[in-house]
């Protein structure tokens, strides 16, 4: 245990992990990202420049923070001014653009999409996708592309003690706000774009639709997909 403590690259790490949770509950860090970049160059320098071992290895601890903290604030989608809710306004059209398909509810299919254009501007940022369930209803899938004019609702708090927060979990995946809509409430676009994210998830349907073929059972099936392909959608809670 006294040779793990004395190991120098676990305190790296330790300062690393306190920057990322110092940075995510404070938000500290605003400043723009070239300040960002020439401040952790600088101490990058010190480092190489300064000889005495002691002040050289606190000014690593503090770059490793720095680090920490940089990360999370380069990916926070907040800071960037392509942001999409500066640029939301009443009946604004806004296409997304699916990036995962989430474990449907009791009355919605669930999405995470990201912002891609509102009205004639491109932006970023993820939302989360609310589609009511219906009969006649087709689920879309990775990388297609629809057209409505929703309605950004903020996530709420858990109203209950002790309960799961769901909004802190998405907040760590970066969404920040959710959707609700009808099938007949959109436009599905036409859309040639394929991502890495898309052609593998084509990839898993292949791998699902080859194993549906061997008459598993549903629970027995649900199971493959999450053990084999990290699909936990048709789980139940039981």
């Amino acid at each position: 245990m006294k040779r793990l403590l004395n190991y120098l690259p676990l305190h790296f790490v330790v300062f690393l992990i306190i920057g990322i949770c110092f940075q995510f509950f404070t938000q500290f860090w605003s400043f723009n990202f070239l300040t960002t970049f020439l401040l952790l160059n600088v101490i990058a320098v010190l480092i190489i420049v300064i000889k005495y071992k002691i002040l050289r290895t606190l000014i690593t601890f503090v770059l490793f923070f720095l680090i920490g903290i940089s990360t999370v604030y380069l990916n926070d989608n907040r800071n960037y001014d392509s942001f999409y809710e500066p640029y939301i306004k009443e009946n604004s059209a806004v296409v997304l653009q699916i990036h995962k398909v989430l474990k449907p509810g009791n009355y919605h299919q669930k999405y995470e999409a990201k912002v891609i254009k509102v009205d004639s501007d491109k932006t970023t940022g993820t939302v989360l996708l609310n589609i009511a369930k219906d009969s006649m209803s087709k689920s879309l899938i990775v990388d297609d592309r629809i057209l409505l004019k929703p309605t950004f609702k903020k996530l709420i708090p858990p109203l209950n003690p002790h309960q799961f927060n769901y909004k802190s979990y998405l907040a760590k995946q970066g969404i920040f706000h959710q959707l609700f809509t009808d099938n007949n409430h959109f436009l599905k676009l036409n859309s040639h774009a394929t991502t890495l994210l898309g052609l593998s998830a084509k990839f898993r349907n292949k791998i699902q639709k080859s194993l549906e073929k061997y008459n598993f059972k549903n629970n027995e099936l649900a199971v493959i997909n999450a053990l084999l392909l990290g699909q936990r959608q048709d789980i139940s809670k039981e």
